[in-house]
């Protein structure tokens, strides 16, 4: 899945295959699936940063919706999806590594 601010469930699936790739022999140079997604993700922090700076002082309510995003981005919800599917995967696709 490309666009958007990557979900645990896109940040499990993109190690599940860069461990895959890896393990399968199959990976390429560059960058790797789960590299791409964190800085995708880490690039969606700084802009949800940067909005929130503009926008506190003008405009106070709009400025904690986008730390909200941040937080939603470190928060347990997020963190937990990642956990369970990557369990999962270490149960299924990943068990011969």
């Amino acid at each position: 899945k490309r666009g958007g601010d990557p979900s645990g469930a896109s940040l499990a699936e993109a190690l599940t295959q860069t461990m895959l790739n890896i393990n399968q022999g199959t990976h390429v140079e560059g960058v790797s699936p789960i590299e791409e997604m964190m800085r995708t993700r880490n690039l969606y922090k700084l802009v949800y940063t940067g909005l929130a700076r503009i926008y506190k002082s003008t405009q106070p309510q709009k400025a904690l919706t986008y730390m909200a995003k941040i937080q939603d981005q470190e928060g347990r919800n997020n963190n937990d999806e990642f956990s369970q599917l990557m369990l999962r995967a270490l149960k299924d696709e990943l068990s011969d590594i």
